[in-house]
């Protein structure tokens, strides 16, 4: 009956650990950094293409801040300095997906990197513990890193004399490279079109 009780007693203690583990603040986000890149590195077996973290580096960060904002069990409600960057990382996320699909981002062309590196390693088995360790895994992980610094802001009150400049010094910023991206757009489909005027820069 002894070892019956004792391990019981494990079994609970082992229940709390794990309660206070999915607690955390990082669990739900590391979950889904886990579940992002199982599904690149499927998704790259069965397309034949390793950029699959490269279509989703700029929704990745969003999914993230959304998540942390919204649905994180460490936060009952959402924290102001959580909404104000959800929302400044969205803006940000949504200007670099719609100015990377407009360029065939999402055409399904591989990028030029990979397969340079494929003739680089050669060998069957150290190319899929490099596609899923690097390519499918540490890159996701650094785009959830990128969110991180989040965590810290949530462990001070919003303050509009301190986040407000640097919201509008962000947003300007943002608006600045809107600009330049439909500028840049502009000039190549110009050249495309062989408007006069429009030569080699």
């Amino acid at each position: 009956a002894f070892p019956l009780f004792s391990f019981s007693l494990f079994l609970h203690s082992l229940e709390k650990d794990i309660e206070v583990v999915m607690d955390q603040p990082l669990f739900g986000a590391v979950v889904i950094c886990l579940i992002i890149s199982a599904a690149c590195h499927v998704k790259s077996i069965i397309e034949g293409s390793c950029s699959q973290v490269d279509q989703i580096w700029s929704i990745s960060p969003i999914i993230y801040i959304v998540y942390l904002t919204f649905f994180d069990p460490a936060f009952p409600s959402p924290h102001p300095r959580l909404l104000l960057l959800s929302t400044l990382i969205t803006v940000w996320g949504c200007r670099l997906t719609y100015n990377f699909a407009r360029k065939g981002g999402y055409a399904g062309e591989e990028d030029y990197r990979w397969p340079v590196l494929r003739t680089i390693i050669t060998n069957p088995l150290a190319w899929q513990l490099f596609h899923i360790g690097f390519i499918s895994l540490y890159q996701n992980v650094l785009l959830l890193l990128v969110v991180l610094p989040a965590l810290e802001a949530s462990k001070t009150p919003l303050d509009w004399r301190r986040d407000g400049p640097l919201a509008a010094l962000f947003s300007a910023l943002v608006i600045m490279e809107s600009v330049a991206d439909q500028q840049q757009w502009d000039f190549h489909q110009r050249k495309k079109r062989g408007a006069p005027g429009d030569g080699d820069v």
